[in-house]
């Protein structure tokens, strides 16, 4: 597959007990507009499969639980993922989900899909007709066509989605475990019995300074915007759940990722 970068290997990587994200966007409104057409049409098919979605019990979403981890890599495989994304290399991804299935592994079988719905930049109008708004996130234009999301935080999501894959009942045990409902991401992650996909539609604001007006991306162009949260805990022992990445030269020095050690600027919730 190409990707418009120098590939130079391969490097196995584990991302059980991760979260990963499509923080890095393509700028351009081709692209975009066909990324949120996959999007609608997979929500579609997603409807008609599994049955209409469920609110989640943590509000502000739409969930669907038991869904085949097929339908997710389907999902991965035609989303069109900027290069930059180093961490987040969706044919891999589906390939790794593939295999998972086909070696039984009953904890990627099996994925919850969260639709984040709540927002102050207007209604998205989607085929599917799911009653979604979408969100603002901070965007900075940068090299080779892409677009940051959420400043030098480079975050789609905020930490609570991840949430979205667990009940009520264990969000509360874990808050009082932790002593604080400020629990980090991959405490949650360590209780989920099942991945979680978010999809996320976003509008962009650009602001080139302190001090200076928001103005909007590309007017009411719509970002969708991906995120994946793999349960349990990095195992380093386990190499049958490690995923084949392409190794670039811009990524050899970015290479190890920890969602939670990034930088929040996410402008709303």
């Amino acid at each position: 597959m190409a990707t418009g970068i120098d590939v130079v290997g391969t490097r196995d990587i584990s991302l059980m007990g991760r979260g990963i994200e499509t923080a890095r966007l393509y700028s351009d409104k081709t692209r975009n507009e066909e990324n949120l057409r996959i999007v609608d049409r997979f929500l579609t098919d997603l409807t008609v499969e599994a049955g209409s979605p469920a609110p989640s019990p943590h509000a502000n979403a739409l969930i669907w639980r038991d869904i085949a981890a097929a339908t997710v890599a389907r999902l991965l495989n035609n989303f069109l993922v900027h290069p930059l994304n180093h961490d987040f290399q969706g044919d891999a991804i589906a390939a790794f989900l593939e295999d998972a299935v086909e070696r039984g592994d009953a904890r990627l079988s099996k994925w919850t899909v969260a639709l984040p719905t709540k927002g102050n930049k207007g209604k998205i109008d989607l085929n599917c007709a799911l009653p979604v708004f979408a969100k603002k996130r901070r965007v900075l234009v940068r090299q080779m066509q892409s677009l940051l999301v959420s400043g030098k935080g480079a975050r789609v999501g905020s930490r609570a989605d991840v949430r979205h894959g667990l009940s009520i009942d264990q969000v509360t045990a874990l808050t009082q475990s932790q002593g604080s409902s400020d629990v980090a991401e991959d405490v949650y992650r360590a209780e989920m019995s099942s991945p979680l996909l978010l999809i996320y539609l976003l509008r962009g604001v650009e602001r080139e300074g302190k001090g200076k007006e928001e103005k909007d991306y590309r007017g009411d162009l719509v970002l969708p915007a991906l995120a994946l949260h793999f349960p349990g805990t990095e195992d380093r022992n386990a190499p049958r759940q490690y995923v084949k990445y392409r190794l670039n030269r811009v990524a050899q020095a970015e290479l190890e990722f920890d969602g939670d050690d990034l930088e929040e600027e996410v402008d709303e919730d």
